[in-house]
């Protein structure tokens, strides 16, 4: 049996194709009720479980916590080197390097280093 699409059912001759092989099969069917109503319209949706998603989302939460890490939280490091008396100091940020300037001088003056911050971006060297 020959099944075009609704549209092709006359560009294919779909009727002279079934009733051809229509006249060499019995295609009677006896518990088929009546007021059975054939659809015109057809559906390609198909419904799937995707086992995968739990791990989708645990990586994309992982990645949201690296870009809040990021974007939020500064990353900072100071070193220390003391060579006989003359201590040298260097320090890195990736944001706000004017406030690590000013924690730097604060943390100098605690210490009994008086230094202004602006001083501290030279070398020390006050200009």
């Amino acid at each position: 049996m020959y099944f075009p699409r609704p549209v092709d059912q006359e560009r294919y001759n779909q009727d002279r194709i079934n009733a051809l092989v229509g006249a060499h099969l019995d295609l009677s069917v006896e518990s088929m009720q009546t007021d059975v109503e054939i659809a015109n319209y057809t559906s390609y949706l198909n419904v799937r479980k995707d086992k995968a998603l739990p791990y989708i989302w645990i990586g994309s939460a992982i990645f949201m916590i690296g870009v809040v890490m990021g974007i939020y939280w500064q990353h900072r490091r100071i070193w220390l080197r003391i060579d006989g008396s003359r201590l040298t100091l260097g320090a890195h940020t990736n944001k706000n390097w004017y406030g690590l300037r000013h924690e730097v001088a604060q943390a100098l003056q605690s210490a009994g280093i008086q230094v202004e911050p602006k001083a501290l971006e030279n070398g020390g060297n006050s200009k």
